[in-house]
């Protein structure tokens, strides 16, 4: 029997290598050969970046490992690649002795990070929403990295390649907003290495000068002399500076920037008119051509009221007509004889002129009107008062209520009323002197709150045992007595 024999060599794969470039430290290569028991010589070179002669891998520096997964199968890795050039070259050798076509794979170790470069950018104060930069990556070609930026606080996002400027690209940005932009840009070689220190360009996009609104502004009149404004501008962030009368200008809250409405104040005004000038200027430093302008009045005196009618001091009437005026516009609060105050007006409006009003269905008596004015600004003056007395004729004393006529009882109670308010009583008892009920040595008197418009209330006074007769008159504001006094008797056991 005559033996096989086997003049075929193996044939050779690598189903496992390093990108081209790589900045991976470590590498694997997986070679696989198309026949069983074979042996897979290999040797590994190294040469720095412009260097034409290899070198061996020095094994103090490169550790190799090298393992059998397989009867066609090994793995062959690869320790503490630095930046160079590297050459594993490999063949297959089977049982017979065949040795296969070498395979040499070349492959670049590139593990360090690129420089990005901006090379121009816009303005620091650019009067267009488009910014155009040219950027490279230090000592790279075009064709060696891609880079990415991030706008602002927005995300990395991947710029375009197309646009071709000498070594680097053109990246355009459109439709920026007004007012500060920060872009960051990075470059990534072909070998995965990432820029970490990102190159930053900052600038302010202007398009219009900022508008000044005053948002709340003091009223007028007003009487106080320490006021606020409120202010706000048509830009994002803005400083403002005002100007009062006249005066110097004034920057409240410095020359740092606002955010949103700003409020502040003045104080120290004196009475009169105030014109308020108020600029905002935007991060650019570009002012408010037309500033806000704010005019009120400051007043501090009270409106002086004076009658120009009213009733006679003693009147039949049951009914007054008033007429007042003030030195200014004026609205004015009354109260009648110590009542609540109350608005002479419903809708308690402001009165330029003469104000008139009556007062109807009053009681007999004495009267106080007290009026006070305040002006528009709030300054409250003085009260007005006006007194006279209603007097219709003679009061007539009503016995209410007297002593049992037969009792036992020596403290004698009499409840009187009259039919008009602010009447005195006197008595005489047993044809003796009149004598005053309010005041008398031996009367007492004590008045009914819930009668005083009828000058009701109750006299009391000790008497002897025996037969007594009383009688008692009224007497009211005006001086007029009862022509018809009331007489009561009775016995005391």
């Amino acid at each position: 029997m005559v033996g096989q024999v086997d003049a075929t060599p193996p044939k050779l794969f690598l189903d496992e290598f390093p990108n081209d470039p790589s900045n991976k430290a470590v590498t694997t290569f997986e070679v696989k050969s198309n026949e069983n028991g074979c042996v897979f010589p290999y040797s590994l070179d190294r040469r720095e970046k412009g260097d034409v002669k290899w070198q061996g891998l020095d094994p103090a520096m490169n550790k190799v490992t090298v393992k059998s997964k397989s009867t066609k199968k090994v793995t062959v890795s690869v320790y503490n690649l630095t930046d160079a050039q590297y050459r594993f070259s490999v063949a297959a050798k089977d049982e017979a002795g065949n040795s296969g076509r070498p395979v040499v794979f070349a492959w670049m170790v590139d593990r360090t990070p690129p420089q990005t470069m901006v090379h121009s950018g816009p303005r620091k104060l650019a009067h267009s929403t488009t910014a155009t930069f040219i950027l490279s990556a230090a000592g790279e070609a075009p064709t060696d990295y891609a880079y990415q930026y991030k706008l602002d606080e927005a995300a990395w996002v991947s710029g375009p390649t197309s646009n071709l400027v000498g070594n680097g690209y053109e990246l355009t940005l459109l439709n920026l907003m007004e007012g500060p932009h920060r872009v960051e840009i990075r470059t990534i070689d072909n070998a995965g290495n990432v820029d970490d220190s990102s190159a930053r360009y900052e600038w302010t996009v202007h398009i219009k000068p900022a508008n000044t609104k005053v948002v709340t502004a003091p009223p007028t009149p007003t009487k106080l002399r320490n006021v606020s404004l409120t202010v706000a501008c048509t830009e994002t962030q803005y400083t403002v500076a005002y100007r009062l009368d006249g005066g110097t200008v004034t920057r409240p809250n410095g020359h740092r920037l606002i955010a949103g409405d700003y409020t502040f104040s003045v104080g120290g005004l004196a009475e009169g008119e105030h014109v308020m000038q108020v600029r905002t200027t935007d991060v650019t430093g570009a002012e408010d051509p037309t500033p806000a302008v704010v005019t009120w009045r400051v007043d501090l005196t009270p409106p002086d009221l004076f009658v120009v009618h009213k009733p006679l001091d003693i009147t039949t009437s049951r009914e007054a007509l008033f007429a007042l005026n003030a030195s200014e516009s004026f609205r004015a609060h009354y109260r009648l004889d110590g009542g609540d105050w109350s608005g002479v007006n419903e809708l308690d409006k402001l009165v330029a002129g003469t104000l008139k009003f009556r007062i109807s269905d009053l009681l007999e008596g004495k009267h106080l009107l007290e009026v006070e004015p305040s002006d528009e600004a709030g300054n409250v003056g003085q009260v007005l008062k006006v007194a006279w007395i209603i007097d219709a004729g003679g009061p007539r004393a009503k016995l209410v209520m007297g002593p049992e006529k037969h009792s036992h009882v020596h403290h004698s109670a009499f409840h009187l009323q009259t039919g008009e308010g602010d009447c005195v009583y006197e008595y005489r008892l047993d044809r003796g002197k009149w004598r005053s009920a309010m005041k008398g040595p031996d009367a007492k008197w004590e008045p009914i709150t819930a009668e005083r418009w009828l000058s009701g209330g109750w006299m009391t006074m000790r008497v002897q045992a025996g037969f007594h007769t009383i009688e008692i008159r009224a007497i009211d504001a005006a001086g007029n007595k009862d022509q018809g006094e009331v007489a009561y008797e009775w016995v005391v056991y």
